[in-house]
């Protein structure tokens, strides 16, 4: 199914019909309330109450909207992109059931998502509710609970339309600045329409090379195309077995970087092994995630994170590993017990790593001269692990406004030599706010699709990031034209208009579409919501002009969130999709009340 807006949602919407038996008195507003914060961590948005509604009714209208927004939550806690938590349409007695209620509700609707693990997300929970709404049912254990929701709730949904942080953080930012968005399947979204568009899967957006995304993720390759475009890379070699790791860590000093040639996230990573017995754990625990291991001679220096998008850097920030701070009071082993129990008070699915003390830890915290047993003075940090990774965590130190413009030159430069319009070129250097020639430092990895919306910084960025991605807006101009024959005439002649004038302008109607040279379109389809949906698809088209002549919209909702003009020409003369016949003064009405604000929007006015 492809939704469109039809409820009057920030975001695609469609309805869905939700019945309660009779409702006790006895249910809880705040038993409610109280009961998700703890198991949730909800945080509440407010009651849409009449003073004029009657107690039963100001009841089922309160519980619907809960169940709204807890669903929402919950699908954005899986990165799904409810950013409207939907609204109740109607609040209806239910026949032959006294004290029953029937609601309609409109909730968001994410293209591809199917519709029975949607409907059984809703319906689960609902019963989620009204049991926690209930102060005489005993919830149980919260971590139970909260793994039974994570189980029966969360994963179905997570599981329907995979997608990752950092395309939910995209999105959102997007939603936020009024963009349009729509899922096109496979985890891939269409931010924009027509020629203001671009798509995104993760973080790897449109414009990336395949053989640039290829050739980045194997760390030798990479760096032979860095040196091959004068870049400082990392000096390594590939290990097939233990005696070639053996003899290139010899040749290279033995200050040597073991790691998986083809995997990101720090994962089979070890940092300068110490003997043979340490050099062959660290090459077996890389072979555990790639038959060929990479042998790197040691670079002095920390990683720093440069994100760069469309040849612009956008943050850097400084990778530091996962670490606790001093107190002057309690042990290094006390601050990660405490870090662990704060952790351990979050829902299931927000919970982050435990913090590790096992002997990785305790090696770490050799190589500073300290032991779990440590008192930290107040403000100095203890490194946990020796690396910043993916898997860990980290903390990051912004440098944005510090990093010296040869080393943003430098990266990107990199995303340039694989192709990449957005990519997370990695840096090993001893200051980053010098220029990387003068001390040594090296690109130690450029990462395809890197994190977005991960740390304070990208956070922050976000904004910016996908205004410069969109730099023309999201939005192409629309000229909408409602009646019969006459509203026809009248869009046929804007279109001839703008044609004329060098737009790449597309004509819709309910059974044709005309292309910029005022071409007939063949297609298959032979609807005009899906005509719509082509030509916003379309990277070539920049300004559609679309004729609506039946009621089709009331049906599907429109394709579109705004418009730039809206014309009615002979409005009586509309069919009506269901009969064919001419459209009721009612459906007319409905068409047009779907166009009310913001659905006409003058600020993307036609040339």
């Amino acid at each position: 199914m492809r939704a469109g807006y039809r409820f009057g949602l920030s975001q695609h919407d469609q309805s869905l019909t939700l019945q309660f038996k009779a409702l006790s008195p006895a249910l809880s507003l705040e038993t409610l309330d109280a009961r998700l914060a703890a198991l949730i961590a909800f945080r509440p948005g407010a009651l849409p109450l009449r003073p004029e509604w009657a107690p039963d009714q100001t009841l089922a209208m309160a519980l619907s909207a809960r169940i709204l927004q807890v669903a929402a939550e919950l699908q954005r806690s899986v990165h799904l992109p409810a950013f409207d938590a939907g609204k109740v349409l109607t609040c209806d007695p239910m026949p032959d059931q006294p004290g029953g209620w029937v609601m309609t509700l409109a909730v968001p609707a994410i293209d591809y998502f199917p519709p029975p693990i949607l409907h059984q997300l809703y319906s689960r929970v609902t019963t989620l509710v009204l049991n926690l709404a209930n102060p005489a049912h005993i919830p149980g254990n919260i971590e139970q609970l909260s793994n039974e929701v994570d189980t029966e709730i969360r994963l179905p949904a997570r599981s329907a339309v995979p997608l990752s942080q950092s395309t939910y953080h995209l999105l959102r930012t997007a939603q936020a600045a009024g963009m349009p968005w729509r899922h096109t399947g496979n985890g891939i979204f269409q931010i924009g329409w027509g020629e203001r568009q671009t798509r995104v899967r993760s973080s790897q957006l449109w414009g990336d090379t395949a053989l640039g995304c290829e050739t980045a993720q194997h760390k030798y390759w990479a760096a032979q195309w860095l040196s091959q475009a004068g870049l400082p890379a990392a000096q390594h070699g590939v290990a097939n077995t233990e005696a070639q790791a053996f003899e290139l860590a010899r040749q290279l000093g033995n200050k040597v970087v073991i790691k998986p040639v083809d995997r990101d996230r720090g994962e089979g990573i070890t940092v300068l092994p110490q003997g043979e017995e340490a050099l062959r754990h660290a090459f077996l625990a890389a072979q555990e995630y790639s038959p060929q291991v990479l042998v790197e001679a040691w670079a002095p220096g920390v990683c720093h994170r440069v994100l760069v998008v469309k040849d612009k850097m956008v943050y850097a920030v400084k990778r530091l590993p996962i670490a606790v701070e001093g107190d002057g009071v309690n042990t290094i082993a006390d601050l990660i017990r405490r870090a662990n129990e704060r952790r351990q008070g979050l829902p299931v699915w927000q919970r982050k790593p435990p913090l590790p003390d096992d002997t990785q830890t305790q090696a770490c915290l050799q190589l500073y001269g300290l032991s779990l047993n440590d008192v930290l003075p107040t403000g100095q940090w203890a490194p946990l692990r020796d690396i910043e990774s993916t898997a860990w965590g980290g903390i990051d130190l912004e440098m944005t406004d510090r990093i010296h413009p040869e080393n943003i030159v430098l990266a990107i430069r990199a995303a340039q030599v694989f192709g990449l319009t957005a990519a997370g070129v990695d840096i090993m250097s001893t200051d980053i706010t010098r220029p990387w020639y003068e001390n040594g430092a090296i690109i130690n990895e450029v990462n395809v699709a890197p994190l977005l919306g991960g740390g304070p910084a990208s956070l922050r960025t976000l904004p910016a990031l996908i205004a410069h991605l969109l730099p023309n807006g999201a939005h192409i101009p629309i000229d909408v034209y409602l009646g019969g024959p006459e509203a026809l005439q009248a869009a046929q002649e804007r279109h001839a208009t703008l044609c004329q004038s060098g737009v790449n302008a597309f004509l819709c109607t309910p059974d044709q579409t005309w292309s910029s040279h005022q071409k007939l379109l063949p297609t298959l389809h032979q609807n005009l919501f899906d005509r719509c949906l082509i030509q916003l698809g379309n990277p070539h088209a920049g300004h559609l002009v679309v004729v609506i002549q039946n009621t089709e919209f009331l049906t599907t909702g429109l394709p579109f969130n705004r418009c730039a003009t809206f014309t009615v020409v002979d409005a009586q003369k509309c069919q009506s999709a269901q009969t064919g016949a001419l459209a009721s003064d009612e459906e007319v009405r409905q068409l047009l009340s779907l166009f009310s604000p913001p659905a006409r929007d003058q600020s993307s006015s036609a040339p």
